[in-house]
């Protein structure tokens, strides 16, 4: 009975294998080697037409700098519009610091320009005569020997001092009032720190004058670099010393 069974199953593999279709491998292959080779070609030909396509891009892009001007090629490299909104914005969240800024440049700049047609006429030479009598009176005080004419000191131990215009410290001064008329506050409290100021840097003005008299008769070699190099520097650094005085104490104290 076994061996029937077998033998009835070995003939019904058989009949079922007779049945299926016969398959051709060899055609088989030659039909997915052929799609392969499509794709691959189809790929290669997007993959040139999209290069073609950047390099006619790239071309015309070259041909439109060559046409354009230069300035015009710096300018939007420079990107200006962007620029100008962060300019904006920096303006809108400092106006007040800008427009002190504005108000002290366009000071400084008429200043400079009054001092200059000062300096070039006689309109100084009153305050130069009463700041050579001034500083000679401080001499003879502290018991020098000076005698005035006109805008020169004259000591028989040293010799002749002038006075001239970029002696009376008028450089410090337009200096501090443009910054106390760029600082916001009242009229009144700018009124009261640039008369104080005036006062406090022409007292200082003095001490310069005095002290180059003694230096002229002492150390005649080390006039010019006191004068020129060292007072120059401490009468400016004076006058930011007041300004940042009235506008702690002054300033600040009569707007809260």
């Amino acid at each position: 009975m076994g061996e029937a069974e077998a033998d009835r199953s070995a003939d019904t593999s058989a009949h079922l294998l007779k049945s299926l279709p016969k398959l051709n491998v060899l055609d088989e292959c030659k039909r997915l080697t052929a799609n392969s080779a499509y794709a691959i070609y189809t790929m290669a030909k997007i993959k040139e037409q999209m290069s073609a396509k950047r390099k006619q891009k790239k071309q015309k892009q070259k041909q439109k700098r060559k046409k354009e001007p230069r300035l015009k090629r710096w300018v939007s490299r420079l990107r200006l519009p962007a620029i100008w909104a962060r300019v904006r914005v920096f303006l809108s969240r400092n106006r007040v610091v800008v427009r002190a800024c504005i108000i002290f440049l366009v000071c400084i700049g008429l200043f400079t320009f009054v001092i200059s047609w000062l300096i070039g006429g006689d309109s100084l030479d009153a305050l130069q005569d009463f700041t050579a009598g001034a500083t000679a009176f401080f001499v003879n005080l502290f018991g020098g020997e000076a005698e005035v004419d006109g805008a020169v000191i004259l000591s028989p131990s040293s010799n002749p001092l002038e006075i001239i215009p970029e002696c009376l410290g008028i450089i410090s001064m337009a200096i501090f009032v443009s910054a106390v008329l760029a600082y916001p506050c009242r009229i009144k409290q700018k009124m009261v720190g640039m008369a104080i100021g005036i006062l406090a840097l022409y007292a200082l003005n003095l001490v310069r004058t005095v002290s180059l008299f003694y230096i002229n008769s002492h150390f005649p070699d080390f006039l010019d670099t006191a004068h020129i190099l060292i007072w120059q520097s401490l009468m400016i650094l004076a006058a930011l010393a007041l300004w940042l005085f009235w506008v702690g104490r002054l300033a600040r104290a009569s707007t809260r």
